[in-house]
């Protein structure tokens, strides 16, 4: 079952070099460690997971900038330099030096291990790397879709380029998938505000998620980085991800490499949220703070 969401938590922020606001929560006691989240999810996305290791770390739960805690519009032209920005006014506010990042998260975590010296350790949950090059195709018509503002177009076009999606969507001609979607978001617009970000709020905020897939790719940046670094993968996740983290355990020689049995993508968002925590929280834990037990 779902826990509700933790009574404990606080919403500070901190304030990024061009001054966008990031939002965050914490929760729990010891070492902090930063949880980054990927597309389509908020810090919320994360609360049992921060439940479950909140006996062991002072967990932060930021909002990146377009989403959440941290509103801010999508300006085309967006560097994954100001996630990065971002990431450092967190770790200054709080004094982290480990952090775990999902999807696109783990790009910036990656990233951020590359380039800010304060980092210690890095655990990364399968960055979107894609070695055969990105489909340029889907990339190029996601732009598309988001200079005329098509919310709907910009979600579709998301899931066929990340191959998250179900199969069976791939049947679907697209039109059918478009007018589905925009029904799910007429239909959301109607009710009442609930527990999670709309997706409406998710999909705008996708700009800055396609910006970052697309400005961290080359792999061999990422030989660079000094901090200890856990790659996580899941067994039911779409191949190219497994194909990224083989590259990466190659390219960090002295990386950790961990494959999670009976999960996907998601597996570390809460369970109303088809995530399974329980599975990730263990490796985190044993990570981030050996001392302590599973």
């Amino acid at each position: 079952m779902p826990t509700s969401p933790l009574p404990t938590i606080t919403d500070p922020a901190a304030v990024s070099a061009d001054q966008t606001r990031i939002g965050y929560r914490t929760v729990g006691t010891g070492p902090s460690l930063v949880l980054i989240q990927g597309a389509m999810g908020t810090c919320e996305n994360f609360t049992e997971l921060a439940d479950l290791l909140s006996d062991s770390f002072t967990v932060i739960l930021p909002d990146r900038r377009g989403r959440g805690l941290s509103p801010r519009p999508f300006e085309p032209g967006h560097q994954a330099a100001r996630d990065i920005e971002d990431l450092a006014a967190i770790l200054n506010a709080t004094g982290a030096t480990d952090i775990f990042g999902l999807s696109t998260g783990a790009l910036l975590a990656l990233e951020a291990a590359r380039t800010l010296p304060n980092i210690r350790r890095v655990a990364a949950f399968e960055p979107p790397i894609y070695l055969d090059g990105l489909p340029t195709e889907l990339i190029t018509r996601f732009h598309h879709d988001t200079t005329h503002d098509d919310l709907p177009a910009m979600l579709i076009t998301a899931m066929k380029l990340t191959g998250l999606a179900p199969r069976p969507i791939e049947l679907i001609p697209r039109l059918l998938l478009e007018a589905a979607m925009r029904l799910v978001l007429r239909r959301e617009a109607r009710a009442k505000p609930g527990r999670y970000a709309s997706t409406a709020e998710l999909a705008r905020a996708l700009p800055y998620d396609i910006a970052v897939v697309e400005q961290l790719q080359d792999i061999t940046r990422y030989s660079a980085i000094n901090a200890e670094v856990l790659l996580l993968g899941a067994e039911h996740s779409p191949p190219y991800m497994r194909a990224a983290l083989n590259a990466l355990a190659n390219t960090l020689p002295t990386a950790q490499r961990i494959e999670l049995a009976g999960v996907g993508h998601g597996a570390a968002w809460n369970t109303d949220r088809s995530g399974n925590p329980h599975t990730v929280a263990p490796a985190l834990r044993h990570f981030f703070n050996p001392a302590q037990p599973n």
